[in-house]
Order: C-alpha cells, then sequence, then structure tokens
C-alpha cells in the first residue's frame, strides 16, 4: 500500500444499516470469514439498532471502506469479534492502522478470539496479534457456531497480557453472553 492512501485513512464509528459504507463493510464481512464464524446479518442489523455495547468501526478513505472492526464494550473491556481488510488493501497496513486507532480509543482491557495455529495463515494471524501487543491466554475456549450444531475450538488473546486462569474463564463467559447470548460451559 502506499503510504498516501494511508495517511488519508480515517477512522468511523458505524452507526446506521442505512448506506455505501455498511454495504461495503457487510461485503468485507462476508468475504473475508467462513460462514460458521459468520453472524447473520440479520443479527448485525439487529445488534446495531439494539444493543448499545455492539460497536463498528470502520477504516474509511475516498468514501470507501477499506477495514471493519466489530467489537463489545463489556464489563470493564472490549472483545473484538471481527478483524477484516478488503482483500484489494490487504497486507498493506490498514490492519493495524485500525486495530491500533480502536485500542486507542478502547484505553481499557481488550480480547479476542483467533483460530488454533495449523496452517500458515492462521500462524501468521496470531503473529500479527501478537506483533500489537496481544498475549495467547491459556484456556480451552470453543466459538459456538453461527450455522451447524459443531463448535469450533479456538484461542483468546488479550492486550496487553491481564488475566489470570480464573479471569479468562469470567472473559469467556461475559463474551458468550453478550456475542453468542448462550452460557458459558467450562
Amino acid at each position: 500500500m502506499n503510504n498516501n492512501l494511508l495517511s488519508e485513512v480515517s477512522l468511523v464509528q458505524l452507526k446506521e444499516t442505512q448506506g455505501d459504507y455498511y454495504q461495503e463493510m457487510m461485503a468485507i464481512y462476508s468475504q473475508s470469514f467462513p460462514e460458521e464464524e459468520r453472524r447473520p446479518i440479520v443479527l448485525h442489523t439487529n445488534l446495531m439498532q439494539q444493543d448499545e455495547r455492539f460497536e463498528i468501526y470502520l477504516a474509511v478513505a475516498n468514501g470507501h471502506v477499506l477495514g471493519l472492526l466489530i467489537q463489545w464494550a463489556l464489563k470493564k473491556m472490549f472483545y473484538i469479534d471481527y478483524l477484516a481488510v478488503s482483500p484489494m488493501y490487504r497486507n498493506g497496513g490498514i490492519g493495524q492502522w485500525l486495530l491500533q486507532r480502536v485500542l486507542k480509543k478502547n484505553k481499557n482491557k481488550t480480547v479476542l478470539e483467533v483460530e488454533y495455529p495449523n496452517d500458515e495463515l492462521s500462524t501468521r494471524r496470531i503473529e500479527f496479534y501478537r506483533r500489537n501487543g496481544f498475549q495467547l491466554l491459556d484456556l480451552e475456549y470453543y466459538m459456538p457456531n453461527y450455522n451447524n450444531n459443531e463448535n469450533t475450538k479456538l484461542l483468546l488473546m488479550a492486550y496487553p497480557k491481564w488475566l489470570n486462569k480464573e479471569q479468562c474463564e469470567e472473559v469467556a463467559k461475559q463474551i458468550y453472553l453478550a456475542a453468542y447470548r448462550c452460557e458459558w460451559k467450562s
């Protein structure tokens, strides 16, 4: 990515489901995550309208969405649900730019889920988050899938490292109640 475009990027909090930004954001979201990890679009719309804890931030330049970060403002922490960059802008610094802007805005403890490092791409994702100050947590964690009955085994990462084993389970409970609308079972 050329530095000129990166210097033109701005952080926008999306609050409405109408308009081009929402449509562009949902297109990036659909392209970036497998179906079993994607919340149905109608649920995004409902959450934006009904749950003030649900926040969507966009990296925008020249009137177009380059990337998205969806998070939850939970009790004493933030949970990053999704981070994605448009395929034509990947590997150019947009993801890091967006993540760092939101972390600075959060001024609080932040957690996120990552896939197990079972291939080059999942390993690169973990390293990306490590370079940005996240640490892996010691907790067996499964994400409830949205479109089938099987759960996906994931890892949790925290920024900065601030959780002990007991706190990890409390964080998992908060994530499950807010994002998945179900109870955590350790």
